[in-house]
């Protein structure tokens, strides 16, 4: 017997995805239990997600439905818009997975981390998150930058990248 279906609408166009409650509650606590509490989705079954691209959900739809669950994005910002979302809606599996293919694409050059990809990061997660780690560790490895002025913006803006970034030149 499968559970009832949690209609989530993504985006500005609220872009409607049907998923199984206990399927989301697996590997969304908060999700889950946003139609299990006091909150007004317990009433009419609806999550609304308005501010997640409906990209990243379609990406987190697929991987939620799979069978072993993986990431499948190429892109440096569809992963970071993914890991994101992850660390927000506490999404461990997919955190780890998300982090694993940022690491590699970050220290194997395939991807180079932008003013405007960490500015996304510090606006969007928590201080001392994996993603977060991980950018300060990434610019800590890269000694040249091309255009350090592109950079004083987000260093101005997000205080506690400085110091993630100190911390990083520090112990590396």
């Amino acid at each position: 017997m499968q559970s009832d279906r949690i209609t989530i609408l993504v985006g500005p166009t609220e872009k409607s995805f049907s998923i199984p409650e206990a399927l989301l509650m697996q590997y969304s606590p908060p999700l889950g239990r946003m139609c299990q509490s006091e909150f007004k989705e317990s009433q009419t079954w609806i999550i609304k997600l308005l501010e997640v691209k409906i990209s990243t959900f379609e990406d987190f739809f697929i991987w939620i439905h799979v069978l072993e669950p993986s990431v499948n994005v190429e892109s440096l910002e569809s992963v970071l818009d993914l890991a994101i979302f992850a660390e927000l809606y506490i999404i461990c599996h997919l955190k780890n997975q998300t982090s694993d293919i940022l690491r590699a694409g970050f220290f194997n050059g395939r991807w180079e981390l932008k003013p405007r990809d960490v500015s996304t990061v510090y606006n969007n997660v928590p201080s001392r998150s994996i993603i977060r780690d991980l950018c300060s560790v990434s610019l800590s490895l890269i000694r040249r930058h091309t255009d350090p002025l592109k950079w004083k913006k987000v260093f101005e803006k997000h205080a506690e990248l400085g110091w993630d970034y100190f911390r990083e030149v520090q112990t590396a």
